[in-house]
């Protein structure tokens, strides 16, 4: 039921949700539009979609990589992201060593 996220952690469907509530609340602070989105990241529709829902199977640097790009766009909208609570700080360390982390760039904002 669950899948890697980070490390050896297995996230599980409570986390998914959380993670899928976040990423709502991170969504609407960044006030950006998928399209813009699947442009900057280089994600087709269908990714993204995953991704937002938290999708089992998907691939975790792409996750941590819309996790990043939304923060930067609340940030440069100077505002503050919602706290993630699976996809932590102190989780990255691991998921760099285990997906290899890819850095978000700059939101089209």
């Amino acid at each position: 039921d669950g899948y890697r996220l980070a490390s050896m952690t297995v996230i599980d469907r409570g986390q998914r949700a959380t993670t899928r509530l976040e990423f709502q609340a991170n969504w609407e602070l960044a006030a950006l539009d998928e399209q813009t989105v699947e442009a900057d990241l280089g994600m087709t529709a269908d990714e993204l979609h995953g991704i937002l829902a938290m999708t089992p199977g998907i691939d975790p640097a792409r996750v941590w990589l819309l996790r990043d790009h939304l923060d930067q766009a609340v940030r440069l909208r100077g505002l503050t992201p919602e706290p993630w609570v699976t996809m932590t700080e102190a989780r990255r360390a691991d998921a760099q060593r285990w997906f290899g982390l890819d850095e978000a760039p700059r939101p089209s904002i």
